[in-house]
């Protein structure tokens, strides 16, 4: 099972592409979210 960062990976390695803007943006979303739960418990 990979994270959600190793699936980005994969995904642009795939493609023959580098990360773009909106995987990155996606990604800064997926840590926000992240940080959100921790600061809850």
């Amino acid at each position: 099972m990979l994270d959600a960062f190793s699936r980005a990976v994969v995904a642009a390695d795939s493609k023959t592409a580098c990360i773009g803007a909106e995987e990155i943006s996606a990604l800064k979303g997926f840590i926000a979210d992240g940080n959100k739960r921790l600061d809850a418990v």
